[in-house]
């Protein structure tokens, strides 16, 4: 059969061929015929329109049976663009995080596939080759609608990136990446691990992801890498030792390279654990590090040849308690001082703003942000702004989408789920960081000025009488708020 993989066009630019799509076509038969589109990246290479005659033309020039197109939330209705581009000669097989925890939203097409798609897919594009009916397939929706977890990712046959454009230098991807391993052992509240993985971590062994690291590093024009793993550290002294490993045979196969760059990244506390196991692993930093650094844009914002990125999410303990992190202030902190410490780029995911954040809790952290993470020498400027900025999204099956909705603060429009701040002053504080974080990225960055700028907002916003409810969905003009100044109500 002839089968295309389509990535439908998002809002965020595609760095590297989608590797999720790229097992799909690894593991599939050979018997069939696969072509891939990412009409993300040429979206941004080609604009719009050209990329959907380029659709079209993949279809009827190659006669396509299957096209298997992978969803997000955020790329659902550019995933019906192309199902009903398709549907009159092709079936229709939708995959990925929407269809894996909400099948139901999927009502463009023939099959869904739930979980790690690569037995399913190519098991269900067979039975569609023999003209039967598809049997019972773990991660097929409907006869068995249990999420498929792969037990073996040393079983998979590599991922096959051909099949995207990279042929010329109009058309190239500006990073190679990897996945080392699958899963989180965790159960945060903003996070759908649990439910897509099982809290199950699985990885790779050193000499099977060896294999698929020589074939990439043969290309010797590769200069940007990545780990596309959660959780790169793992959760186990097995784990740190492989995660060693990795890094030791990537450093020895790009020693004679000038320009090279890495990203990682993991959770605080496994990095403080793998730090404290293997300290020699600073110099492998070190050597990693030491690489060209003319390529900031192109990978993590790194401002030298690595970037290690941590998910701290917060440096107030009852926001860390809140999302279940299971972490503690103090850890975050340890993890900061050895990133500081290392010297290579560095960032941090953190998320200052929820659905029932107090205000009060809102200010001590973002100060206790402004305090620890002082240095942006090696810090990249949209990292350390988001930072002060980002809130929780309620994706679908993850804990805090059901609880919201179950207190009824959950506020979802045009398919968007967004929530009303139980605390409004949060709210407001949410809306105007954005705004100076937006501004400050516009203009030349100077962190006093914006340290400044955050330390006047959090003042102002704090002595602010909200009188509406704020939503997530809100812009500053659409809620009245009052500024108690100098003896007076300044109102809006």
């Amino acid at each position: 059969m002839n089968v295309l993989l389509v990535q439908p066009h998002a809002t965020f630019p595609s760095r590297f061929a989608p590797l999720g799509l790229s097992y799909l076509a690894g593991n599939l038969d050979e018997k069939h015929n696969v072509f891939g589109l990412d009409m993300n990246f040429l979206g941004n290479v080609l604009g719009a329109q050209a990329t959907q005659q380029e659709l079209l033309r993949t279809l009827q020039e190659n006669e396509i049976d299957v096209v298997g197109i992978s969803v997000l939330e955020e790329t659902i209705d550019a995933a019906r663009e192309v199902a009903r581009a398709a549907r009159d000669n092709a079936t229709i097989v939708a995959g990925g995080y929407l269809p894996t925890l909400a099948p139901s939203a999927i009502d463009f097409a023939d099959f869904v596939i739930r979980g790690e798609g690569e037995r399913p897919f190519n098991a269900l594009v067979n039975a569609l080759d023999s003209g039967g009916s598809p049997p019972i397939i773990k991660g097929l929706e409907g006869e068995l609608s249990a999420i498929n977890i792969e037990p073996d990712l040393n079983s998979l046959r590599p991922p096959r990136r051909d099949i995207f454009p990279s042929s010329n230098s109009r058309q190239k991807y500006s990073v190679a990446a990897v996945v080392a391993s699958r899963g989180c052992v965790f159960d945060c509240g903003y996070c759908s691990a649990k439910q897509l993985y099982g809290r199950r971590y699985r990885s790779r062994s050193m000499e099977n992801l060896a294999v698929e690291l020589d074939a990439l590093f043969a290309d010797e024009d590769l200069e940007c890498f990545r780990i596309n793993d959660e959780q790169f550290f793992g959760f186990s002294s097995d784990d740190r030792a492989r995660a060693l490993s990795i890094l030791s045979y990537v450093a020895n196969s790009v020693e004679g390279r000038d320009r090279f760059k890495m990203a990682l990244e993991g959770r605080a506390d496994q990095y403080v654990k793998f730090m404290s196991e293997y300290p020699h692993a600073s110099e492998i930093f070190a050597k990693l590090a030491a690489k060209d650094s003319s390529l900031v844009e192109d990978l993590q914002g790194s401002k030298d040849g690595l970037s290690i990125s941590l998910g701290i999410e917060a440096l107030h303990q009852p926001l860390l308690d809140f999302y279940d992190k299971e972490l503690t202030v103090e850890t975050n902190l340890e993890a900061i001082r050895l990133l500081q410490q290392s010297g290579h780029s560095y960032s941090l995911f953190m998320l200052p703003f929820h659905a029932e954040l107090p205000f009060n809790d809102a200010k001590e952290n973002i100060l206790a942000y402004l305090r620890h993470v002082s240095d942006v020498s090696v810090y990249h400027t949209k990292f350390f702004l988001s930072n002060l900025s980002e809130r929780v999204v309620p994706y679908k099956g993850t804990r805090f989408i059901n609880q919201w909705e179950a207190k009824g603060i959950l506020d979802t429009r045009e398919d968007i789920a967004g929530y009303r701040f139980t605390d409004r002053r949060t709210g407001v504080l949410y809306h105007f960081m954005n705004l100076l974080t937006s501004r400050a990225l516009q203009q030349n960055f100077e962190y006093g000025s914006v340290r400044q700028g955050v330390l006047d907002l959090l003042e102002v916003c704090e002595r602010a009488d909200v009188v509406s409810e704020v939503s997530t969905h809100d812009a500053p003009e659409d809620f009245f708020y009052v500024f108690e100044r100098s003896g007076r109500d300044d109102s809006r």
